[in-house]
C-alpha cells in the first residue's frame, strides 16, 4: 500500500510539473472571455475557450460573433479581439533579460560584470525589451483588435509584426487598433464614403484595413508604400496598397474607445 500512494503521489506531482511546463511554455493567457471562442491548435485539433486558459504559438483564435476576447502575452502585450475575429499567433516567444543573460557565457573583466550582492543590476537598453530569440508574430486574418504592446519590439523593431492580406503593421511602442472590413463590416458605407472624399473608389468586396492609433506609433507596409502612423489618426488601407488617411475614425472605431484592453477582464 505504501509503494502504490508513493506511486501515485508521484505521479500527481509529475501531473502538476507537466502543467506548470506547459503554462510557462504559453504564448498568451485568455483574461476575458464574453461569448464563445475556439482556438486551432498547431496539430489541428479544435478546442473550446474559456478564461484563464491559455494559448500558443503556432495557434489560431477565433471569437465568435457578439464575442470579446482578452490576452494578455508573456511580455505585457494586450490584444483585445473583437466578435467574429480569426487571430493567428504565427510565432511567438518571450526571453527574458536576465534568462537571456543568465544563458550566456561570461565574458570580458568579471570585475566589471558582476554586482556586488545586495546592489540593482544595470539597466540596459536590452533590459527595457525581450530578451535576445524574443519575437512577436501575429496574422489577422478576419475582424479586427485593439492592442496594447508590450516589450518585444521595444528594443529590435524586426521583433514585432502584424501581417494582414493587405499591409503589415510594426510598432514602435503604442497603444493601436486595426480591423479588417471585407464586404461584411456594418459601416463599410461609411468607409467607402471616406474612400470617395480622399478621392478612390473601391471595388464590389474588396478588404480595407482600418487602423487607429492612441499613443506611440505603428509602421504601416504595403505592397506599393509604407509610412508611420501617428497618434489620434486613422488610416485606410486598400487592397492596392494605398494608404488614405481620414478626418476621424469610422462608427465602429469610435464605439470601441471605451474598450481598453490592458484593464479589460483584468482584476
Amino acid at each position: 500500500m505504501t509503494s502504490m500512494r508513493n506511486w501515485i503521489l508521484a505521479a500527481a506531482l509529475a501531473l502538476v510539473s507537466a502543467s506548470q511546463v506547459l503554462a510557462a511554455d504559453a504564448a498568451a493567457k485568455v483574461v476575458m472571455l464574453t461569448g464563445k471562442a475556439t482556438v486551432v491548435g498547431a496539430d489541428g485539433n479544435v478546442r473550446k475557450l474559456a478564461k484563464e486558459d491559455p494559448v500558443y504559438s503556432g495557434e489560431l483564435i477565433n471569437s465568435g460573433p457578439g464575442s470579446y476576447v482578452n490576452l494578455r502575452f508573456a511580455d505585457g502585450a494586450f490584444f483585445l479581439l473583437r466578435p467574429s475575429t480569426r487571430f493567428a499567433i504565427e510565432s511567438y516567444h518571450y526571453s527574458t533579460p536576465a534568462s537571456a543573460a543568465a544563458a550566456k557565457p561570461a565574458t570580458g573583466d568579471p570585475a566589471k560584470t558582476e554586482t556586488a550582492a545586495g546592489t540593482a543590476p544595470l539597466v540596459t537598453a536590452q533590459s527595457a525589451g525581450g530578451g535576445e530569440g524574443s519575437r512577436a508574430f501575429f496574422r489577422l486574418l478576419k475582424g479586427g483588435f485593439r492592442a496594447v504592446s508590450g516589450l518585444i519590439g521595444k528594443v529590435n523593431r524586426d521583433d514585432y509584426r502584424v501581417s494582414t492580406p493587405v499591409a503589415t503593421i510594426g510598432i514602435r511602442g503604442t497603444r493601436y487598433g486595426a480591423r479588417l472590413c471585407q464586404g461584411e463590416c456594418s459601416d463599410r458605407d461609411e468607409i467607402l464614403a471616406k474612400l470617395r472624399a480622399a478621392g478612390r473608389g473601391a471595388r464590389a468586396g474588396e478588404t480595407i484595413l482600418v487602423t487607429t492609433v492612441e499613443e506611440g506609433q505603428i509602421s504601416l507596409k504595403t505592397l506599393t508604400s509604407e509610412g508611420l502612423q501617428s497618434p489620434g489618426s486613422t488610416r485606410l488601407i486598400g487592397e492596392d496598397g494605398s494608404i488614405i488617411e481620414t478626418d476621424e475614425p469610422p462608427s465602429t472605431e469610435q464605439n470601441d474607445q471605451d474598450l481598453n484592453p490592458e484593464s479589460c477582464g483584468t482584476e
